[in-house]
């Protein structure tokens, strides 16, 4: 299956112009004047070269250009640095576009980033493997701080390690507290950013090692010493960007840093993730890798699996998958609807053939209507996205609906993966079919996996029924700045924030494994189905069960192993 198309994209346009294209291919032919369809080809013949301390943008572009043109199967990369610099006007240095066949296959390399741009886009590619390639950005985009003094107006910060803000670069976006020495997220501390408090906060600085606060960030009259990472962005650029591709394989990918995301895919379909290594460099002594998830899924089909990977330190979630829940706008008719993302997000273009499923805004989890997609205009992520359908939508649908696509329903695997001391959760699950295998989460300041679906802020998930955990270990989360009701959480929020009472979630199972800590472990709201079996809980206390029920679960409890004495699990919300 190959993608056609020109490729723009809110990420940055993947298009290639035909002067570039004949250009790339010139070049190749000068050099490399008999290569076929099967044969490699190395970026060094397009005068990109490792260590050199000059920019290999412009050569490794058009080294991808003309291999995806020429239909190259092997892009090769020397062992070493290549410096990057995404151009002016950019939202990325590296564009991959309509690519077939290709494998870039590095050999101990590192793509290293010099401005606060995303590395790669990877559009409308099919059967593309990246083997062997690391990413960094040059000057981090955060610093690692702790309290010195306090002023009357505000909080003077040692800055001890990462990006030192200037005149120029000083605009904090976020920070939370750390533990320094346990490497992670702090129990209970501080989690601020200046969107929630509508603020706009510098570090001003005052010399080589210190900045000064000001007052609008809340930090009251903590001791002097308490360690901050101080984020200058936090949804920013990623390191690889992927949209409407088919068949990406990422094996033997590390990303030490992003300003956003490690890598976020949109609209693909058949995902692999193996031996990704999300997490600071050895021996760097960074407190966080990416300022944003590790693997970030949207709106994508058929299977995803991500296997013996490792994905730590990350500032929010480990993996994240989910779609984008839209609803109508004014302007269709009976047979026509334009839709939009509930938060505001870009869409993916629909596909001819999908069912759009419409629920009331009273009742979003539960889908009244359902009609095919005949066509739909438009390439490329848009604000807004529209279709002519099979079916006459009932007039009280026809605006302000909540509409799902029931045709992006991917099958998600995650197996023998560890999740260590990141920010937020170690999986947030908004999708139906995920199973989590041989899995260790240890030291998620949040869940470490919260299963939802929301109609309210983030507008990313639909029923996530049918998810299972096995064989997996999941010790010492749900402490920190993303705390929520249990180490497993489970529920649908409803527009205006309230957590539905409906069985919305059905069939949850959690067998064979170990929840060392004590306290409440597993919590499941809006949930029908739930089947805990051989679970270990060796901390559990009567005071305190390992698993809350909301009335509406009908859980079943099977051979787990409990402390004598101690009830597995106690009702909530009644």
């Amino acid at each position: 299956m190959r993608y056609t198309g020109e490729g723009g994209s809110v990420f940055g346009t993947g298009r290639c112009t035909m002067r570039r294209i004949l250009s790339a291919c010139v070049i190749g032919f000068i050099l490399c004047p008999n290569l076929g369809r099967s044969q490699e080809i190395s970026v060094s013949k397009f005068g990109a070269t490792p260590n050199s301390g000059s920019d290999s943008t412009a050569a490794i572009q058009s080294a991808l250009e003309y291999c995806a043109v020429s239909q190259v199967h092997v892009l090769r990369f020397d062992s070493g640095t290549y410096d990057l610099t995404a151009p002016p006007g950019k939202r990325q240095a590296l564009v991959i576009h309509g690519a077939s066949g290709l494998t870039l296959q590095g050999n101990s390399t590192v793509f290293r980033m010099n401005n606060w741009k995303s590395a790669m886009l990877i559009e409308k590619c099919s059967d593309l493997v990246l083997s062997g390639i690391s990413f960094d950005w040059r000057s981090l985009p955060y610093c690692e701080a702790v309290i010195k003094a306090h002023e009357a107006d505000g909080t003077v910060l040692e800055i001890v390690g990462g990006l030192k803000p200037s005149a120029s670069n000083n605009t904090v976006t976020s920070m939370f507290q750390y533990d320094v020495v346990a490497g992670r997220p702090a129990a209970g501390g501080l989690d601020w950013y200046s969107s929630t408090d509508g603020v706009n906060v510098r570090l001003r600085p005052l010399s080589e090692d210190t900045a000064f606060l000001p007052g609008t960030v809340r930090l009251g009259r903590l001791p002097l010493g308490t360690a901050f990472v101080v984020r200058y962005v936090t949804y920013g650029a990623n390191a690889i960007t992927a949209v409407s591709d088919y068949n990406i394989t990422l094996q033997n990918v590390s990303v030490y840093s992003a300003p956003g995301m490690a890598a976020i895919f949109t609209d693909c379909s058949s995902v692999t993730a193996s031996q990704v290594r999300v997490d600071v460099p050895i021996n760097s002594g960074r407190w966080i890798s990416t300022c944003a998830d590790g693997l970030h899924f949207t709106s994508c089909r058929g299977a995803i699996n991500v296997s013996n990977s490792t994905l730590r330190k990350m500032g929010d979630d480990a993996v994240n998958v989910g779609c984008l829940v839209m609803t109508n706008e004014p302007g269709g008719n009976a047979r026509t609807v334009r839709l939009r993302h509930g938060g505001g997000q870009s869409l993916p273009p629909l596909r001819v053939g999908d069912t759009l499923q419409f629920a009331y805004a009273s009742a979003p989890f539960s889908p009244v209507f359902n009609a095919g997609v005949v066509s739909s205009p438009g390439n490329g992520m848009q604000g807004t996205v529209s279709a002519v359908l099979n079916r006459d939508i009932p007039e009280d649908l026809r605006r302000g609906a909540v509409v799902v696509d029931a045709s992006v329903a991917p099958m998600v695997s995650v197996t023998g993966c560890t999740i260590g001391n990141n920010r937020a959760r170690g999986f947030w699950i908004q999708t139906a079919n995920v199973s989590v295998n041989n899995c260790t989460v240890l030291g998620s300041s949040g869940p470490a996996a919260e299963i939802r679906c929301d109609a309210n802020k983030w507008w990313e998930g639909t029923n996530p029924s049918n998810v299972s955990f096995a064989n997996s270990t999941f010790t010492a989360c749900n402490y920190g700045p993303a705390k929520n009701a249990a180490v497993i959480y489970s529920y649908a929020q409803n527009p205006g924030g309230s957590v539905s009472s409906s069985r919305v979630i059905e069939n949850l199972s959690i067998s064979d494994c170990d929840f060392p800590d004590s306290g409440t472990v597993m919590a499941f709201r809006s949930a029908g189905s739930v089947l805990v079996k051989g679970c270990r809980f060796p901390a559990a206390t009567s005071s305190s069960p390992p698993i809350l029920a909301a009335p509406s679960v009908s859980l079943t409890l099977s051979g787990n192993v409990l402390p004598e004495g101690v009830v597995a699990s106690a009702v909530i919300d009644r």
